[in-house]
């Protein structure tokens, strides 16, 4: 008997919650819950003494009100809370050197004194020439604390947490295997988008890009986009071209608009795709009972990544 999974992702301003199975040719749903949180996930909500409470008493309720399971549930939350980038070392230093010289790399990238981050350093790598390439993650121990006291207080046992572009991953290359050059993933989120590369073997960078204030969502996002289409074209650029060609770009997120689509086409002059599961992907959706919405998989990408890590 396949093993039950139960996936929680939580959004900016909602979370969705999956339970069901993995199989060898499909995620088979068995229960599906998706609704609005008590707040935003932004600094100021989560500093506040009362938020984890009331973030804990909503997941116990949902618990039990949908029978989800509780002893080992799969979290993701948005890459804003961390820093996800590619670092190099040297070929000649020796592995044990490798977390600190990665440190000092993304010193600069942080607001806060190194230590009040949680480092890891992804077990793949791979060689490029004299060099090392390894993909890094910075973690503010203080969210991480946020997340455990949450399920510490809701009596749910958090069995990981993750940032979501690393779940994306894992279901992006299930459905679309592994693309040649460099494939562009936009997470379109209530605050901003996550912008995500991935070669055709390697995970290359998340980076996110805030919304300006004071505009509606469509215009947000599309300064957002420019923003961040700028920053790509300008990152090559200075890296000679070692960032690698974008030959794909992904739109999904739970506030994606399909018609925007043919916006983001015309700003990049590049082949758009949202991110969607067609009849002939080797991975399939089963919705089974449930009123999960397969026409609108790219809102759900984060919880159905965790399936797969």
């Amino acid at each position: 008997m396949s093993e039950i999974i139960s996936s929680l992702a939580f959004l900016e301003d909602r979370l969705v919650w999956i339970q069901g199975s993995v199989l060898p040719d499909q995620i088979a749903i068995d229960q599906f819950v998706e609704t609005e949180l008590p707040f935003q996930l932004d600094r100021e909500n989560i500093v506040r003494a009362t938020s984890t409470i009331q973030l804990a008493n909503q997941l116990s309720y949902i618990a039990k009100a949908n029978n989800l399971d509780t002893q080992a549930v799969r979290v993701s939350i948005p890459a804003r809370f961390g820093i996800v980038k590619r670092v190099w070392v040297d070929a000649i230093i020796p592995q044990s050197q490798w977390k600190a010289m990665a440190q000092n790399q993304l010193a600069a990238e942080v607001t806060a004194p190194l230590d009040e981050y949680a480092f890891y350093l992804s077990n793949e790598h791979r060689s490029v020439n004299d060099h090392i390439e390894l993909v890094a993650v910075l973690f503010r121990r203080d969210l991480q604390a946020f997340f455990k006291k949450i399920g510490a207080e809701s009596q749910i046992r958090f069995q990981a947490l993750s940032l979501h572009p690393f779940g994306v991953e894992e279901l992006f290359r299930q459905i679309y295997g592994n693309l040649l050059g460099v494939s562009h993933l936009v997470n379109v989120t209530a605050l901003g988008i996550e912008s995500t590369l991935l070669s055709n073997n390697d995970f290359l960078q998340t980076i996110f890009y805030p919304y300006p204030e004071g505009e509606d969502l469509k215009d947000q996002f599309l300064k957002a986009f420019e923003m961040c289409h700028s920053d790509l074209v300008k990152r090559r650029e200075i890296s000679g071209g070692a960032l690698g060609e974008i030959t794909g770009l992904f739109l999904y997120g739970y506030h994606l608009q399909p018609e925007w689509q043919e916006m983001v086409a015309e700003l990049t002059r590049a082949p758009v795709q949202i991110f969607a599961i067609d009849e002939n992907a080797p991975l399939q959706v089963n919705p089974g009972n449930t009123d999960f919405p397969v026409e609108k998989l790219y809102q759900y990408v984060e919880a159905l990544g965790n399936f797969l890590i």
